[in-house]
């Protein structure tokens, strides 16, 4: 080596050590690029906060990811179904996207296709955030589908909605059916019939307006379960506040209600019966 290093210069060794090294990063690089899985969009026009949520929740999941314009996020194209449901499950993004996602476009230059997606995209998120101000739910996310428009078409297909709530308690079925008259006087052609509402917990609260049937059935004893609920925790309020004052109670109750068990009673008179 230090004979290499007399015929050939300490100078020139360092020059060609530096190339080598430069050269073996260069094709790292080229080898990593080739091999990195293609990234997608995983969200889009997010907030400030909502992106720092969402990235903070990657970063504790190991998951690369690229930010672009600060909003929006690509992440591995294989694993955005798994990621959206499982940051779903933190309520990430929490505010959604609402009719400003049009003040961070332009206009001028977007195409007539991506001025509907965002419209529906922002009106979804003005939805949710409706949603999320009525008390006793937490969350909520809403899903249109609004199709197309054809001319010529025979039959028109009409537009449905899916929202999926996230709830302090259980919902009575008045406070279900505004949910459902809210949406659907949001969407043109919307009927309140074809918006299917869901809580966290997988409880279908409404998806049909049968009146009959095993889905009324169920329904009915579940109104029936909320009522005696809310009656039987308004009643250990009243007697529990007598006690310890105001403000100081907070009471939950949670039934189990035995519809298969029914008992009657009755009583019948027989005139022709000797006392």
């Amino acid at each position: 080596m230090p004979e290499f290093l007399k015929t050939v210069g300490a100078a020139r060794f360092g020059v060609m050590a530096g190339v080598a090294a430069v050269l073996t990063a260069f094709f790292l690089y080229i080898a990593g690029a080739i091999t990195e899985p293609p990234k997608t969009i995983l969200f889009s026009g997010l907030e400030s906060r909502d992106a720092a949520a969402v990235t903070g929740k990657l970063d504790g999941m190991a998951v690369k990811y690229d930010v672009k314009d600060g909003g929006t996020i690509l992440v591995p194209a294989d694993q955005v179904t798994k990621l959206r449901m499982a940051l779903a499950q933190d309520n990430l993004p929490a505010a959604g996207v609402g009719y400003e996602i049009f003040d961070k476009s332009d206009a001028f230059g977007t195409t007539a296709f991506v001025q509907n997606i965002n419209h529906q995209r922002a009106l979804e998120g003005e939805l949710s955030r409706s949603m999320q101000t009525i008390e006793g739910i937490q969350a909520a996310r809403v899903h249109l589908v609004v199709p197309e428009q054809q001319i010529f078409a025979r039959t028109e297909q009409q537009p449905s909605a899916s929202v999926v709530l996230k709830t302090a308690g259980r919902m009575d079925r008045g406070q279900v059916q505004a949910i459902q008259h809210l949406v659907a006087a949001a969407v043109s052609g919307l009927s309140a019939d074809r918006v299917a509402i869901v809580d966290d917990r997988g409880n279908l609260l409404a998806g049909g307006d049968d009146k009959s049937g095993p889905d009324a059935l169920a329904r009915n004893q579940d109104e029936d379960t909320t009522n005696y609920e809310n009656g039987l925790r308004q009643r250990v309020e009243a007697i529990v506040t007598s006690i310890v004052g105001a403000g100081r109670v907070q009471v939950q109750v949670a039934a189990d209600i035995n519809y298969n068990h029914t008992q009657t009673t009755s009583e019948s008179y027989d005139p022709d019966s000797k006392v």
